[in-house]
């Protein structure tokens, strides 16, 4: 049972960890290298200094002890977190993201360690053989680590938040150390329910932001709807606006103060296409708060809106745009292309998760369903980062290259402003029939761009995306953490 709880802690902790990283650092490939680098580090020292202790200093009363302060570790977890990494998150990514989990993941899990070899030196007047011993040992363990894997990803986290899961795994590792310490000396009983009881009290102070108007944890990570100034980039001033954050990068910005709702020139670009298709099938692969396909249903168009996480429809209706007639699907984007039969004669792909595109819609095969859905004379429109150049271009090339190796005949067009805080929109049409984007204007523009053949076509089995989104990730994210640092 000690085995199984501690397994079942280790992965509480790691995956609550990262959960409560995100919101500063994202979910890029480098905040889930820091989160398992971090982790093995914290095991190989609580590995090591666990067989010293073992070794040279072992009493039955140490485990119960290690357990204990373990569980006060794991409680105040969260707490840990919001205060280091609102001190850390204008570091660059990789820094920031591996001295905050240094921080407040680091000790739980070293103690967590800790307690194997311990379990092992007890377990031993049992057997005849040390290593059946520590065979049983981490089996029961790892057992826990599964057992917990899947409750918390398709249950707790998502239902009761990262801060009570981790206050439930704790609670379950403190009843179990309080067992064996009261059992040995009531005091030291007494004194640990004590510690415990302060440590719950401090990590019910950590709650969602009382400025926020909503917030939750789930499938995407944490969701939270704020009311605060936001820059827009159509007003070139700074506004009220009420933003839908996703791990503390705004997924949709909405102007409170009047007409359009938008903020970004993107949805300029993406309504011009849309005028285009007026009166037919649209499918919008991002709902985010449903400003787009608001702007889009004035056009007549009927639209058919896919988002992962349930939440974000609800979201959108009650804290954006209204009431809506057009209709919502709570799935994968990828998933929904492949299984659909309906066809349309325009998609627009406005995919980020966190800061990040997923790669996976993004591949040779995902456009050919593509290509397949549409019409004769229909597009797609593919809403990216704003990089062109330098070695933060490379998902573009690769992308552009993927398109027209499906056939398509692919324009760019790119917003105002620097690379780092425009848009890049792929506008890919079908039999060379190009719709004309009005680009004489101060806001966007037709991008000359050619495609480079020393980049990739994407596959669903050679896909280097991931790699190439880390770098204009992390800039991307570093200026979004910039933008709220200076706003007013």
């Amino acid at each position: 049972m000690v085995a199984f709880t501690e397994g079942a802690n280790l992965m509480a902790v790691e995956l609550g960890a990262a959960k409560l990283l995100a919101p500063y650092f994202g979910t890029s490939l480098y905040a889930w290298a820091a989160t398992l680098g971090v982790t093995l580090l914290a095991l190989m020292c609580g590995y090591f200094a666990g067989g010293i202790l073992s070794s040279k200093y072992y009493s039955e009363k140490k485990l119960p002890l290690v357990l204990f302060i373990a569980s006060c570790f794991i409680c105040l977890t969260p707490v840990l977190a919001n205060f280091f990494l609102q001190k850390l998150y204008l570091l660059p990514v990789q820094l920031g993201s591996t001295l905050g989990l240094i921080c407040y993941a680091f000790l739980p899990l070293f103690f967590l360690a800790l307690s194997s070899p311990l379990m092992i030196q007890s377990y031993l007047p049992n057997t005849t053989s040390a290593g059946s011993a520590a065979g049983s040992i981490y089996a029961i363990s790892t057992l826990g680590g599964i057992v917990a894997t899947f409750f918390c990803g398709f249950y707790t986290l998502p239902t009761i938040g990262i801060a009570n899961t981790l206050l439930v795994f704790s609670l379950s590792l403190f009843l179990l150390s309080f067992l064996f310490i009261s059992y040995q000396s009531k005091i030291w009983g007494i004194l640990c329910i004590i510690l415990y009881s302060l440590c719950a009290f401090f990590a019910n102070k950590f709650k969602e932001d009382k400025n926020a108007l909503y917030h939750s944890e789930g499938i995407l990570g944490e969701i939270e709807v704020h009311d605060d100034s936001y820059f827009s980039f159509i007003k070139n001033k700074w506004i009220d606006g009420r933003s839908l954050m996703v791990n503390g990068t705004g997924q949709s910005i909405a102007d409170k103060s009047a007409q359009p709702l938008y903020i970004w020139h993107y949805v300029e670009v993406a309504k011009q296409v849309a005028q285009e298709y007026k009166n037919k099938k649209c499918l919008l692969l991002g709902m985010g708060a449903g400003i787009v396909a608001k702007e889009f249903a004035t056009y007549g168009l009927t639209i058919t809106a896919v988002e992962l996480d349930a939440r974000i429809p609800e979201i959108a209706e009650k804290y954006f745009i209204g009431k809506n007639d057009f209709r919502t699907v709570v799935d994968d984007a990828r998933h929904f292309i492949n299984s659909t039969n309906e066809r349309y004669d325009f998609i627009f792909i406005d995919l980020f998760f966190s800061e990040t595109p997923p790669a996976h819609v993004l591949t040779l095969q995902s456009f050919s369903k593509i290509k397949n859905l549409l019409h004769t004379n229909g597009s797609l429109l593919i809403n990216l980062y704003g990089f062109s150049s330098g070695e933060n271009a490379r998902p573009l090339y690769s992308i552009y290259n993927t398109l027209m190796q499906c056939g398509f005949s692919v324009q760019t067009i790119t917003t105002k402003g620097e690379e780092a805080q425009r848009n890049l929109l792929l506008l890919a049409s079908i039999n060379k029939n190009e719709i004309e984007v009005k680009t004489n204007t101060e806001n966007y523009s037709l991008l000359l761009f050619e495609g480079n053949k020393n980049f990739p076509v994407l596959t669903d089995d050679t896909n280097p995306l991931e790699v190439y989104f880390l770098k204009p990730a992390s800039v991307w994210r570093s200026g979004w953490n910039k933008l709220l640092s200076e706003r007013k």
